[in-house]
């Protein structure tokens, strides 16, 4: 899991994310540490882009949820590119 460790050092997951993704037993446990990570990482930006009134909290929920409920990223990210810093 050498990717993992490179994903910790840039920054892109924490190590607690690390280490959830070493014990997943199944794909499916990997899967969903991969899903949740996402999220996180799109409530980011979704929160700049209240913040700097590109979207309005409402907006940002609603992606929030879509993805919740199961929607892939790459389904939203041609209406999220337009929120990009």
């Amino acid at each position: 899991m050498a990717s993992v460790d490179k994903m910790v050092g840039s920054g892109r997951i924490t190590g607690q994310e690390a280490e959830r993704m070493r014990a997943a037993g199944s794909p499916g446990e990997v899967d969903e540490v991969v899903r949740e990570i996402s999220l996180r990482h799109a409530g980011t930006k979704l929160n700049a882009a209240v913040d700097d009134d590109r979207l309005t909290k409402v907006e940002a929920d609603g992606f929030l949820d879509r993805l919740r409920a199961g929607e892939p990223l790459k389904s939203l990210q041609a209406e999220l590119r337009g929120l990009r810093s």
